[in-house]
């Protein structure tokens, strides 16, 4: 299980060395119609992830639909390398033996109507599925970069299982 907080902290540090590559123009631009969103915005939707995971204890469920739209960090890439960092901190100190704690999650499953289903998960369960839909968020990141012609890792949202398929190529 150790695996889990390993592979959580090196998706965020890929987070961290994205946002450390990326310019503030580029943090915040929004080229339409090729991106519907900023860098500033998927970075700040990847933390919002985290933090249900962080405040699950407080709330008592992992709510994932508790998100902070037009918060500072997605125009600020300082304050989202601020909140990488307190991340990362978190998942350093996380205990291994937390990941089979039970909990609950709540997120909406339908498009055409608001309905919310709630299901019990484990918090290592969820923690892997965070940093999964992390790395797709990084990948578009890295594209709205790419784009503007920012250079960057060619690893950058690259998936675990895409890069071990990658490795048996050599």
């Amino acid at each position: 299980m150790r695996a889990v907080i390993d592979g959580a902290i090196e998706s965020a540090e890929q987070l961290k060395n994205t946002l450390l590559a990326l310019g503030q123009t580029t943090y915040v631009a929004n080229p339409q119609p090729v991106f519907t969103s900023t860098a500033g915005q998927h970075t700040r939707h990847i933390l919002d992830l985290y933090r249900a995971l962080i405040n699950h204890q407080t709330r008592g469920v992992i709510d994932y639909d508790v998100r902070r739209r037009n918060h500072p960090v997605e125009c600020h890439k300082h304050l989202g390398l601020e909140e990488v960092e307190e991340l990362l901190g978190w998942l350093k100190n996380l205990d291994e033996a937390r990941l089979g704690d039970r909990v609950q999650i709540k997120s909406e499953v339908m498009l055409s109507t608001q309905r919310a289903c709630v299901l019990t998960s484990t918090l290592g369960r969820e923690l892997c599925f965070v940093a999964s839909h992390g790395i797709h968020h990084l990948a578009i990141i890295a594209a709205i970069a790419r784009f503007f012609g920012d250079e960057l890792e060619s690893a950058i949202g690259l998936a675990p299982a895409t890069a071990s398929y990658q490795r048996t190529q050599v």
